[in-house]
């Protein structure tokens, strides 16, 4: 039922974009000679259903954040393509549910679907953030090289985008080709931070639109920079190994009841048949779970706070 009120969204979203009668989007332009830069060509024919509906789906609050969310952790997919599997998997997860257990059945598996989805995004983004982060010392150094040469920044990045390996090298080519086609530098590189959320990015971007607008010497300020990113690096490094014991306490704790419940069903399953036949059973399982998740999320947040 969620996958047909999701694909009926998707295509009133769909239908608005194509239909509006709205001015085009300023950027319009600077995606076709991104296409054409691609060589992917300048067709003026019809968009493919996915481009129309993130095209009404960037309109929205919740839309632009998750685009932004998705591209951030290295989704190439379309947004509404990604919306659409989420609700397909959250309807299948919902049926195996009812079937199993009813319609108060289905709820578990949903919040599971949904939990373990944002859980997968949320990793896939911090660990695409971390391996950017290991690599800009290097590039910052071969910018540095590039300055020092008398090349611009849009030559040194353009360059040094051959050379960096993805995910970072990605976001240089992309950063290349926007300066390539006239894209201002400060709009370029704020598309950079938006697209890059690490912690070095907003004092780089920072340091080169200065550079920009005053003439200092922006290959000393970058040389900085890249010695503070390797210093912040090593302080996080061994902040994490620090961190570690209460890391792994935090998961043992977690998995310990699960555990010991799995290997008292194997052993006795009848031990609990009051547990799930049994609405005071039911009861206490659902209160069991929603505690563990509140005081493995607790544990998690504690971390965070000292690894900020």
């Amino acid at each position: 039922m969620s996958a047909v009120l999701l694909l009926t969204l998707l295509a009133a979203l769909s239908a608005l974009a194509w239909t509006g009668g709205r001015p085009d989007h300023p950027d319009r332009t600077a995606r076709r000679l991104v296409r054409y830069l691609r060589r992917d060509g300048v067709s003026e024919g019809p968009e493919p259903i996915f481009a129309r509906a993130d095209r009404g789906l960037r309109r929205l609050p919740f839309g632009a954040a998750f685009e932004r969310y998705a591209v951030q952790a290295g989704v190439a997919m379309p947004v509404s393509a990604l919306l659409l599997g989420v609700g397909a998997g959250v309807s299948v997860a919902a049926g195996i549910g009812a079937a199993a257990g009813g319609p108060v059945g289905a709820v578990p598996p949903v919040l599971a679907a949904i939990l373990v989805g944002h859980a997968a995004l949320r990793t896939a983004r911090s660990r695409r953030i971390g391996r950017m982060e290991a690599q800009l010392p290097a590039a910052l150094d071969m910018l540095v090289g590039q300055l020092r040469s008398h090349r611009s920044v849009g030559e040194g990045i353009s360059d040094i985008a051959r050379w960096i390996a993805p995910p970072l090298g990605g976001e240089c080519r992309r950063l290349a080709e926007e300066l390539r086609i006239g894209v201002p530098l400060p709009r370029a590189l704020e598309r950079l931070r938006d697209r890059m959320p690490a912690r070095a990015v907003p004092a780089i971007v920072t340091a080169i639109l200065v550079a920009d607008r005053t003439g200092a010497n922006l290959a000393e300020c970058l040389a900085r920079q890249a010695a503070a990113v390797r210093a912040q690096i090593a302080f996080r490094q061994e902040l994490s190994a620090m961190t570690a014991h209460a890391r792994a306490t935090g998961m043992i704790l977690a998995l310990l009841p699960i555990v010991v419940a799995a290997a008292m069903f194997v052993l006795d399953s009848g031990v609990f048949e009051p547990m799930v036949a049994t609405t005071s059973g039911r009861v206490l399982l659902g209160t069991a779970c929603a505690m563990e998740l509140a005081g493995w999320l607790t544990m998690r947040w504690m971390i965070h706070r000292v690894e900020a």
